[in-house]
């Protein structure tokens, strides 16, 4: 049952949603920045209206951290663009925009149903067939420890390819995130957090190690952790917990800056850490820092895209898909030499319909999961947008309860489909989401068989 005072600010909030659909395109882009600010000040309300365990539950549902995920980025967004603090081949597009009523109206009403999607669900319990082919719970914590870094190991050494079955590239990066969530919930086990904590800071370690080519691998596996510890800690503000999350973001901020510099950004040419770390006042005081910085943390291509995808749209209607790249998943193991009309993906289409000779290169851009949904339905995009959340949100809620009865190891897919949403709203698009959690699920269940062949062997001797 939804609370008095809650129910009274989802109808502000739905009321306020509509607010741009009364602006002229004019007013709309002066108006943007105040828009993602309010709108996310009355999220933030309702979050302080939620009693108990229940504010931890919507802080880190798919809800919550998709809407909060956007309206922060165009928050920022709206303000670097107006000022022009971007790169400037990002601000051609930018200027051609004639609809940022309707799409900030659009994007308004979107987040309003996938927040509404939360309250939605009721507490289901569904169950599956995962536990009974093997329950990891019988195994020691030293063979899970075994089998985790195992699976790490052997996938960082031999690449996963499906090419035999259509699947395009190297899938590896999957088993290998598995076998970190699987010592991560084996981490979790232990009932000392200040044994925990380090554990897990050694772990992202290794792993940032292994996965050198793409650390965002590394930082995606923080999520599994945090909702895993939000299970057993309420969630309190005060003046000692703002001081540390200020210095965490500000040291997060801070290898960011120092990393963009490794990586040649205001060409010091710096080969190390701490060389870098010589550069940092005269880069961030220098004109060419805050577009850099935009780009390192990608708002500026959250921002841009997601919105271009749906002015686009309003412009091209003709280019609207209709659920194709929804579908897509569907055809994912017939290869497109069998089958040429195979479905594209929706970073296929927007970057085609951004920029033809970028695509035929090999380019490609993404978009949100709310873009997503415009370019295939337009704005009944919303609609399906919230069926979807619907089901993220069933689904959320019942890892939370397989986490309560310590039941978590035997779901290992369900975790990792707490990370990828991440991925999702990035912008790899639905397609690839739904790709990640079939194999996934494929490489568990392949997993629990063999150990219970193990644990057959072991048991009859």
């Amino acid at each position: 049952m939804i609370e008095k005072t809650t129910l009274k600010l989802l109808g502000i909030l739905f009321l306020y949603s509509f607010v741009p659909f009364f602006l002229s395109h004019d007013n709309a882009i002066s108006f943007s920045c105040y828009n993602y600010t309010i709108y996310q000040l009355l999220l933030f309300s309702i979050v302080y209206s939620l009693k108990g365990f229940y504010k931890n539950v919507f802080i880190f549902s798919p809800s919550f951290i998709a809407v909060t995920y956007i309206n922060l980025n165009f928050l920022i967004g709206s303000i670097v663009f107006q000022k022009g603090l971007v790169f400037k081949s990002l601000l051609i597009p930018y200027r051609d925009w004639n609809h940022s009523n309707l799409v900030m109206a659009y994007f308004n009403v979107a987040n309003f149903v996938i927040i509404l999607s939360f309250f939605l669900v009721s507490k289901i319990s569904f169950k599956s067939k995962l536990k009974s082919i093997c329950d990891l719970r019988k195994f020691s914590s030293g063979f899970i420890y075994f089998t985790g870094i195992f699976f790490i190991v052997f996938f960082s050494i031999f690449d996963l390819k499906l090419g035999f079955l259509g699947g395009d590239g190297s899938f590896s990066e999957v088993p290998k995130t598995i076998g970190a969530i699987l010592l991560i919930v084996n981490i979790f086990k232990n009932p000392n957090v200040k044994k925990r904590i380090p554990l897990y800071f050694l772990l992202l370690f290794c792993f940032s190690v292994i996965s050198w080519e793409d650390k965002r691998d590394a930082i995606f596996l923080l999520l599994p952790i945090i909702l895993l510890e939000s299970t057993k800690f309420k969630l309190k503000i005060n003046f000692k917990k703002i001081i540390l999350t200020t210095v965490s973001v500000f040291l997060i901020f801070y290898l960011i800056i120092v990393m963009s510099i490794t990586r040649g950004y205001g060409g010091y040419k710096a080969n190390d850490f701490i060389e870098a770390s010589g550069y940092v006042t005269d880069y961030i005081t220098s004109s060419f820092f805050i577009p850099a910085f935009m780009n390192n943390l990608e708002i500026s291509y959250t921002y841009l895209h997601s919105n271009n995808a749906i002015e686009k749209i309003i412009e091209h209607p003709e280019l609207k898909t209709y659920g194709e790249t929804i579908i897509k998943p569907i055809f994912m193991f017939i290869p497109r030499s069998i089958m040429k009309n195979k479905p594209q993906s929706i970073i296929h289409h927007y970057t085609y319909g951004f920029s033809k000779e970028y695509r035929e290169k090999g380019g490609s851009w993404t978009i949100s999961i709310q873009s997503e949904m415009f370019w295939n339905f337009s704005f009944f995009g919303v609609l399906i947008g919230a069926f979807f959340f619907y089901v993220f949100n069933v689904i959320y809620r019942h890892v939370i309860e397989l986490i309560n009865i310590n039941n978590i190891i035997n779901f290992i897919p369900l975790l990792y489909f707490y990370e990828a949403l991440l991925i999702l709203f990035r912008g790899s698009g639905i397609d690839m989401f739904l790709i990640f959690m079939i194999i996934s699920t494929g490489i568990f269940i392949t997993l629990k068989f063999c150990l219970r062949l193990i644990y057959d062997i072991i048991k009859e001797r």
